[in-house]
């Protein structure tokens, strides 16, 4: 075959145009040849065997996997009913625990899941400093209810946004609960904010756990919210992020990123600089991995009591201790940041 293709080789400049002329090229051989080497020809021209592709990883940037964009979210939100059993409460996230902050007050006891949500809610209201001039916008509010806590504690105007249909219903349902608060929800993508609540400019933007989601268009994300958001004004932000290294482990593929849709993951380093080059400041910056581990720890605890499983059969208790000792060997993290619009 080597001997055949050599001899029909084309000279310089000329070139075979179709894999058909190959093989008629081919098929001009001596008679009792060309056969044997017509059949070699047919299996080397077959389309090689796709194999699964590797993870890949660029500038603090991870591939986990190909999930289908926004939809996809929309989807794993809309059907997962579980979280209400380990959280009980419509606050919905991985926790803040005061007694595990670098300077915790002596009086900082440990806090259960829904407490350290709430903590969670508190901790950003006083790095936001809002009050009732204050208008805010949650992009990725979920259930609503830090709207309601920010909207109570502090008297600000605050607009809730949120992909998932069933999130949304039961924000407005706790909106007609709240009737002596000024909120408002809607239902719509943080990469292309609704155009009615562009209208007058926000003075500060809060975030929890929902831009990770979309780290593959996290500069849509930050231009929509420097879009929106008057000069001067806030963004407070949380939200996990891989490693710097941008490597994952095969505990952290089944773990963490398949079951939470995960695709893109940015390391804090690569957020960190997305996030100034869309036009902030960040004016402060907190690693809340250990609040991470044990927030997992506890819903891991809370998963056991209740017998939970995720979609592929998994315990979730399972899940949740893989996807703590991911963290606390470095490989997430969740991050604090508040971000000043220049």
């Amino acid at each position: 075959l080597a001997q055949a293709l050599a001899e029909n080789t084309a000279t310089p400049g000329s070139r075979v145009s179709s894999r058909g002329e190959r093989m008629r090229s081919l098929c001009r051989l001596p008679a009792g040849r060309a056969a044997p080497v017509w059949a070699a020809t047919r299996k080397l021209l077959q389309p090689l065997p796709r194999l699964p592709r590797p993870l890949r990883a660029f500038s603090g940037l991870t591939r986990a996997q190909s999930v289908e964009g926004e939809e996809n979210q929309k989807d794993y939100y809309d059907k997962s009913s579980h979280y209400d059993v380990i959280f009980k409460s419509d606050n919905i996230r991985l926790g803040y625990f005061p007694h595990l902050a670098p300077k915790a007050s002596p009086g900082s006891v440990p806090l259960d899941i829904t407490q350290s949500g709430f903590a969670l809610t508190d901790h950003m209201l006083k790095l936001m400093k809002c009050n009732s001039e204050s208008r805010v916008l949650d992009m990725g509010c979920g259930k609503g209810q830090a709207c309601i806590d920010v909207a109570r504690q502090s008297g600000a105007a605050v607009t809730g946004v949120d992909l998932s249909t069933s999130n949304i219903q039961r924000a407005k349902e706790l909106q007609q609960e709240h009737q002596d608060l000024r909120l408002n929800f809607l239902e719509g993508s943080i990469t292309k904010l609704p155009t009615e609540i562009k209208v007058t400019p926000f003075t500060h933007i809060m975030s929890v756990q929902a831009w990770v989601h979309v780290h593959g268009a996290l500069d849509a994300v930050l231009a929509e919210a420097h879009s929106v958001l008057e000069p001067g004004g806030l963004v407070c932000v949380e939200d996990f992020c891989s490693n710097d290294s941008g490597i994952i482990s095969e505990q952290a593929l089944r773990h963490f990123y398949k079951r939470l849709h995960f695709d893109l993951v940015m390391g804090p380093k690569t957020w960190h600089e997305r996030a100034e080059a869309a036009g902030f400041q960040v004016v402060h910056w907190e690693d809340l991995r250990d609040h991470m581990a044990e927030s997992y720890r506890l819903m891991a605890a809370s998963a056991s009591e209740h017998g939970l499983k995720s979609a592929d059969g998994c315990s979730l208790q399972e899940n949740y201790l893989n996807s703590m000792d991911i963290v606390q060997k470095g490989e997430a993290t969740m991050i604090l940041a508040v971000l000043k619009r220049l």
